[in-house]
């Protein structure tokens, strides 16, 4: 019979955790920095007429929204998973002050 995998330590799940917080943090910035990019950025309307020019201005506007309201979002995932980590450690510490005898 094959032995039941054994559970994760505490410490490699809040490394885990750590680390894939920053990584979505650093996602989530990144991804609003692009987008005030592309809202600050004229379009180069030389080449295509008037409509073109303008569905060109609006496609950009809406794309930079849309990952402007991503890049929100994952930074609001990363603040959760920090908190979540935050509390779980609180616990823990709690836990093990109460096991402790009195001096």
């Amino acid at each position: 019979m094959a032995a039941a995998p054994s559970k994760p330590s505490a410490s490699l799940t809040r490394a885990v955790t750590i680390g894939v917080s920053i990584g979505v943090a650093v996602a989530g910035i990144a991804l609003m920095l692009v987008s005030l990019q592309t809202t600050a950025q004229e379009v180069d309307c030389s080449g295509p007429n008037a409509n073109e020019c303008l569905f060109q201005v609006a496609l950009n506007q809406d794309f930079a929204r849309w990952q402007l309201w991503i890049g929100v979002a994952l930074e609001l995932l990363a603040i959760g998973a920090f908190l979540w980590l935050r509390a779980a450690d609180r616990k823990v510490a709690r836990e093990s002050a109460e096991q402790q005898p009195p001096v």
